[in-house]
């Protein structure tokens, strides 16, 4: 079962009312007494990097969990969220991954920092099929769960006041490696407004949608799966 742990949505890290620490300590007792209970209706849950603790946060709730009820559904876009390198992130919650949340960003620069625009798997920046591999290496993996959230303007406010004090000290190789990531990619915002900001119809809306998960299933059936000898 997938599960969050943030009381807020999209990144909002500065509404926390609390150091991330302290907020992770007073949450495990209470992880620790759900996890008794799934474990008694045979269910492991699955929390997922979900644009709201960094890596090191993870790994230090992970590692006073139980690994027999507790693992990760790894997100392979929303390391992004938290200004981290998304290959450095999932190669290190590979080896506790239960399931997937699998999506491809292009990140460009907007005023308010980057913003995140949905693709489908294989024309982001996000290396999928190298991260699949190094999940599948590392643990059974029994879904691979593609995720298109096509119609979000999800931004990520770095130059907004508040947004890195939020997060206490943090390593400048985190925002220097997305910032290269975002520059290497050469785009820009204009002409990335998605279908539902451009006034779209429902109808085409949905043949889009449709279209784009098409094309990611494609990718991972052209990609992963061949390489793993199935269909």
């Amino acid at each position: 079962l997938r599960i969050t742990i943030a009381p807020f949505m999209n990144g909002e890290r500065w509404t926390l009312q609390e150091d991330a620490r302290t907020y992770l300590d007073r949450l495990l007792p209470r992880l620790e007494e759900i996890g008794r209970r799934a474990a008694s209706y045979d269910v492991r849950l699955a929390i997922e990097n979900h644009m709201d603790f960094v890596l090191g946060e993870y790994l230090w709730l992970l590692d006073r969990l139980d690994p027999d009820r507790f693992g990760v559904c790894l997100d392979t876009g929303n390391p992004f969220g938290t200004v981290e390198d998304p290959d450095r992130v999932c190669r290190a919650l590979a080896p506790r991954t239960m399931t997937t949340h699998v999506k491809d960003y292009q990140p460009v620069w907007v005023s308010e920092g980057f913003r995140l625009i949905t693709q489908p798997l294989g024309r982001g920046v996000i290396d999928i099929q190298g991260l699949i591999d190094c999940v599948a290496g590392q643990t059974p993996l029994a879904r691979v769960n593609i995720e298109l959230p096509l119609y979000s303007r999800r931004i990520v406010p770095i130059f907004r006041p508040g947004f890195w004090e939020a997060y206490g000290t943090r390593d400048a190789r985190d925002l220097a490696a997305v910032a290269r990531t975002i520059n290497a990619s050469g785009c820009s915002e204009g002409g990335h407004a998605n279908g539902l900001e451009r006034g779209w119809s429902d109808d085409r809306l949905l043949a889009q949608e449709r279209q784009l998960f098409i094309e990611s299933a494609r990718f991972v059936r052209e990609t992963v799966c061949a390489r793993a000898g199935r269909g």
